[in-house]
């Protein structure tokens, strides 16, 4: 029985290395296939590689490629980013502009080539403008000249090398799929296309992800097996993870529920709270339903309908009777309609304008008999939905969607334990909803409280982002590159970034059979519209002079500061325009390409720390280190569940 056992084991033992042997040659072939892409890019350009404004005009770069990173172009195998230079955007030197560049051994005048395409401290001349020219062509000669093309530094690579060959490689794989792109048709761009799933997988088999750091104990990268699960050997993470089941054991529907009770009487419910922080301006929803009571002012023709509107109106909205009398004097100037067009409109603008201003001014939050409308005006954008006795009410996470996330949870902890510290938090998306719903639900395990509740779009795909619902609503999932698909299952939130085209946004992992290509695709959390957002956030304003867009203005701000009573009808008009524009909404939020896009907008009053940000740098702060669930329905395939 012994030497039974005993060759098991040493076949295991083979089977391992094996393993691990394949993954190693496949992060070899990768990485010479990323090597031709950039000996591609230099023949393309005449080695021009200072001086890319053209790599960038024909990549696209600034505006369809890598948007994880603040990095938008290649020099000499490194990440970099650019820069305006005499009129034109230039590829700076990785020296200045990529944090991660380390000179190594190199001597003042040289620079090394990229370590994880050439090995550490390999050194090229690079003192004149012919040597910078030619930095990459210099470093794979010498590469070839000292025999250096075994390879052995990616046998085993580190955490941080990992990531970095990840970022190399995400940039590589967006160069050859952006549709603009001189490079797409050619082999070497074909190759890095058929490679990049398995590419992605060989590189996090090179060390031990959930390996702790300890004195005297060491971890080869052979010990993991393919994408079975992991068996944890580390005692303090596995009385963590053991600890962390405690915590939400206990019947899963009974804390959905004490969850979902607090959530329905908490802000992210209260209509007024919902699309912007009422004590800064009026709720969007109040003003949708004031600008709608407003709007039939200048047709009244009839003088019992004209007092029975100022009297109903003096009774919702507080107006005082003198400003009511002025109002009514404007009214009776008025030519009946449809006589006189431009006088009857003016009348109506000074007529609606100065009303809006007094209830700006006087505005108060809290008024019930505006509710029931405030939820009317919610529900017809779809933010708010219809439940099943036909009432409206505040969109909760499915308690399917809930269970869902929660049955697949501890596994994930179990393999990936190590890169999630926050263990007891949980953020689920539930696609299933219209994109209009905030279907993002940030959730504290620990208090059974959910920490953040914001909208998020989808990817556009082949049906406009619509979904089966038409309105953002099961949309159609992919793990394929150049797709424009979101993709469902479990992902790990890594850290928080900065792109040159979306800005500040949180870098996503994908871990699920579903979303293995996340990384490679830049996938990630950023900033996007939000229903109203445009009432929160400002009106942009298109400048016909100088063909370019203003700065955003506030339309509330705007309004305070007009003339209603004196001032031109284009100004009146222009004010009310705006303020009508930015309460206008879509039915759905529009399409990402694949991403993660949450508002921008300030959600400090319903932030449960109380910080003074908006929504993209709140989860800036909060999703890093955690555990994120895309639910796409019922029939949802994932390797956790």
């Amino acid at each position: 029985m012994f030497y039974k056992l005993l060759g098991i084991l040493v076949l295991l033992n083979g089977f391992i290395a094996y393993a691990g042997e394949n993954n190693f040659k496949m992060r070899v072939s990768w990485v010479q296939s990323l090597k031709e892409l950039n000996e591609l890019i230099e023949q393309t350009h005449d080695r021009r590689v200072v001086q890319q404004n053209e790599i960038l005009k024909r990549f696209h770069l600034i505006n369809e490629a890598w948007a994880d990173t603040r990095y938008d172009c290649f020099y000499a195998g490194w990440p970099s980013s650019s820069k305006m230079n005499g009129g034109e955007k230039h590829c700076q030197l990785p020296i200045f502009s990529n944090s991660s560049y380390e000179k190594g051994l190199c001597k003042v005048g040289e620079f090394q080539c990229q370590p994880l395409l050439f090995g550490k401290n390999l050194c090229v001349p690079f003192s004149s403008r012919k040597e910078r020219n030619s930095a990459y062509a210099n470093c794979e000669k010498k590469f070839q000249n000292e025999k250096r093309d075994h390879y052995d530094f990616l046998r085993n690579i580190s955490r941080k090398e990992a990531n970095e060959l990840r970022e190399l490689s995400a940039l590589a794989g967006d160069i050859c799929t952006a549709q603009t792109s001189p490079q797409k048709e050619t082999i070497v761009c074909k190759k890095i296309n058929e490679k990049i799933s398995d590419a992605m997988k060989a590189i996090d088999r090179g060390f031990i992800e959930d390996a702790p750091i300890e004195t005297g104990t060491s971890f080869s990268p052979s010990e993991e097996i393919c994408d079975e699960e992991k068996p944890d050997t580390h005692n303090e993470l596995a009385l963590q993870i053991e600890e962390v089941a405690q915590k939400v054991s206990g019947p899963l529907d009974e804390a959905y529920e004490k969850m979902k009770t607090e959530f329905l009487s908490s802000p992210f419910c209260d209509p007024e709270k919902v699309l912007n922080n009422s004590e800064d301006k009026p709720s969007a929803a109040f003003m949708a339903v004031l600008m709608e009571d407003l709007r039939l002012l200048e047709y009244l023709n009839n003088e019992d309908q004209k007092k029975q509107m100022l009297q109903k109106l003096g009774a919702k909205y507080s107006f005082n009777s003198s400003l009511l009398n002025e109002v009514d004097q404007f009214l009776n100037q008025m030519p009946v309609y449809p006589q006189e067009p431009v006088k009857r409109k003016t009348l109506g603008a000074k007529a609606r304008g100065i009303l809006l201003q007094d209830a700006i001014k006087n505005y108060r939050s809290g008024n019930k008999e505006l509710r029931p409308e405030m939820e009317d005006v919610l529900g017809k954008s779809n933010v708010f939905k219809k439940n099943s006795q036909g009432n409206l009410e505040c969109p909760f996470l499915s308690k399917e969607a809930f269970l869902t996330a929660m049955s697949g949870r501890e596994k994930v902890l179990r393999q990936h334990g190590g890169s999630i510290p926050k263990k007891n938090q949980i953020t689920i998306v539930d696609y299933t909803r219209p994109s209009n719903e905030r279907r993002m639900f940030v959730i504290d395990l620990d208090k059974n409280l959910v920490l953040h509740n914001t909208w998020t779009a989808n990817g556009v795909g082949n049906d406009d982002g619509k979904g089966q619902d038409g309105l953002g609503g099961n949309p159609q999932m992919s793990n394929t590159p150049g797709s424009l698909k979101s993709s469902d299952g479990f992902i790990i939130a890594t850290s928080a970034s900065h792109g040159s085209r979306f800005g500040n946004n949180v870098l996503l992992k994908g871990i699920d059979s579903n979303n293995t290509n996340m990384a490679s695709r830049a996938v990630i959390v950023h900033g996007w519209p939000s229903p109203m957002g445009a009432y929160a956030e400002g009106v942009n304003e298109f400048d016909r002079k100088t063909g370019r867009f203003k700065t955003p203005h506030d339309p509330v701000e705007r309004l305070m500061t007009t003339n209603f009573r004196s001032g031109s009808y284009e100004s009146m008009d222009d004010a009310l325009w705006d303020v009508k524009g930015a309460l206008a909404t879509s039915p759905y939020l529009p399409p990402t390409e694949g991403c993660l896009g949450v508002p921008t907008i300030n959600m400090k009053h319903l932030d449960r720390k109380g910080r003074d940000k908006n929504q993209v740098e709140l989860l800036r702060e909060d999703l890093p280190g955690s555990l994120i669930f895309s639910y796409s329905g019922p029939g949802m395939q994932s390797k956790y569940l």
